[in-house]
């Protein structure tokens, strides 16, 4: 996710969709950076908005460790 998204996300009236937040996986190598990404996502759009996160589910569950990663980091 950009900086300059993430500004007219803020500055929006209308609801906006965060895309690419892990980099196209590029973060995705560390479970750490899987978080700090969605960390730094969410604290960029505003209520209303949502994330769209792609995922590879081939050899692991990402499905399941994404929600698990955005649970932990919205109840934070």
């Amino acid at each position: 996710m950009s900086a300059a998204f993430s500004k007219s996300a803020v500055t929006s009236g209308d609801p906006c969709l965060a895309f690419k937040v892990l980099g196209a996986g590029h973060r995705a190598r560390r479970k750490d950076g899987v978080e700090e990404a969605f960390r730094y996502a969410y604290s960029r759009i505003k209520p209303g908005d949502a994330v769209i996160v792609g995922v590879f589910p081939r050899y692991r569950d990402e499905v399941a460790e994404n929600v698990e990663t955005a649970r932990r980091v919205l109840s934070a």
